[in-house]
């Protein structure tokens, strides 16, 4: 019973704080996108997206001339918007859900607890996050689409060395270098990373030929695989205008 009641008092604890933060005006932040202990740990989204059309959302800190080249009326996204960094792991959130387009404005200190992956059960407490955000509003917003992204096969090429020779003959892969060069095929998706702050958080993963997430680095082989991923795909899947924002059943996130 006793960690119980202590557990209750940090409840009332946060919401007596938050309300008088609120009051104060030293609190701004939705309280909807946190995690819930009613939630899932991760949002099913290859369940989703083979059940209905979504939509991801990254703000902009641009003008919509600055972040798109338009052409009648196609859009797409301008290459120096991004760098190459950016390209794996890059954060974009779910609508449809609890979250919103209006909350794009918020922004989560990276180097913040509030910030790190949620554990998937314990209660995150506002209060504890006072300090941990800012707010930014967004001159632009950059909807992705996913539809020709996520589980999308991607080739790129490693050059041969003698260490990556080793590895393949060690998982009794036969492939042969062409002009010094292997050829893999990888796959990028988006994939579900809830934050202390902010449930609806994805990522954009780049996966390699053994199915592994790619970090970036600053080898010519990676920079060419993010250029191609940056121009070939997220550029032409990106708009500044999303046509509807269906409703994301609670059976995709909710216990």
């Amino acid at each position: 019973m006793f960690p119980n009641f202590q557990y209750l008092q940090k409840v009332l604890r946060n919401i007596l704080l938050c309300s008088l933060y609120r009051i104060l005006g030293k609190l701004k932040y939705p309280n909807k996108i946190l995690p819930k202990s009613n939630f899932k740990n991760l949002i099913e989204f290859d369940s989703l997206f083979k059940s209905q059309s979504v939509y991801l959302l990254r703000r902009s800190d641009l003008s919509l001339d600055l972040t798109f080249n338009t052409i009648g009326d196609l859009y797409t996204l301008k290459e120096d918007i991004l760098s190459l960094s950016d390209i794996p792991n890059m954060s974009v959130n779910l609508i449809g859900g609890k979250f919103k387009i209006k909350h794009a404005k918020f922004i989560i200190d990276i180097k913040s607890d509030a910030c790190k992956k949620w554990d998937g059960k314990s209660s995150v407490f506002l209060s504890d996050h006072i300090e941990s955000y800012s707010i930014a509003d967004a001159l632009c917003h950059i909807f992705i689409d996913p539809t020709n992204i996520h589980e999308l096969n991607i080739p790129y090429d490693k050059p041969h060395d003698k260490n990556l020779e080793n590895l393949l003959k060690s998982l009794e892969i036969d492939i042969k270098p062409e002009n010094k060069k292997y050829h893999f095929t990888g796959k990028i998706k988006f994939v579900s990373e809830p934050a202390n702050l902010n449930y609806w958080h994805f990522e954009l993963k780049i996966y390699d030929f053994k199915n592994e997430p790619i970090d970036y680095k600053s080898s010519a082989w990676l920079k060419e695989l993010c250029r191609q991923i940056l121009c070939d795909v997220v550029s032409v899947n990106t708009s500044p205008l999303v046509p509807s924002v269906v409703k994301i059943p609670s059976k995709f996130y909710k216990k």
